[in-house]
């Protein structure tokens, strides 16, 4: 599991810190980010909760290609985190407020959960493998990514100057 964010209180991240250090060393998460909580996260987490903080790019995309789920905690208008770990084909657990019922398709390329904290999150799915997971979501992220095209490519029609003009 992973999750990605600058590391400030309104991201929540010590609420997936604190969900995974109760699932027990069998579900690991990797939290990268920086931020002013670092160290309280890092004074939180158990042994199966790695806090790698800053890291360049090359090193959040291999994470977000091989984890069995990004999660997502944050109350954020839009929250670009779950989308890119969606675009790697990455189902997102995230909390069922602002901008994530829009980006994350409940049951679909995701899971949404309702209240936040780690018995939501659990009960969301994070803590469930990866095939378990994605048997739930069918082919939700594919057609999320077709989608999301259609939708970039209408927008560059319409917005964007023609060459020429």
């Amino acid at each position: 599991y992973l999750t990605v964010s600058r590391l400030v209180p309104y991201k929540r991240v010590d609420l997936i810190v604190e969900a995974f250090s109760r699932f027990g060393g069998g579900r690991r998460l990797v939290v990268i980010g920086d931020g002013p909580e670092l160290a309280r996260g890092r004074a939180k987490a158990a042994r199966n909760v790695t806090i790698l903080g800053d890291q360049p790019f090359d090193v959040v995309r291999h994470y977000m290609r091989r984890a069995k789920a990004f999660v997502f905690a944050a109350e954020e208008d839009f929250g670009i985190a779950p989308v890119e770990a969606q675009a790697c084909g990455t189902p997102g657990v995230a909390l069922g407020r602002g901008g994530a019922t829009e980006t994350v398709a409940d049951g679909r390329t995701g899971v949404l959960y309702g209240e936040p904290g780690p018995v939501a999150l659990e009960g969301a799915g994070a803590g469930h493998g990866r095939q378990r997971l994605r048997g739930r979501l069918g082919g939700g992220i594919e057609q999320l990514f077709h989608r999301l095209t259609s939708l970039v490519t209408a927008w560059e029609d319409r917005l964007l100057p023609q060459p020429g003009i």
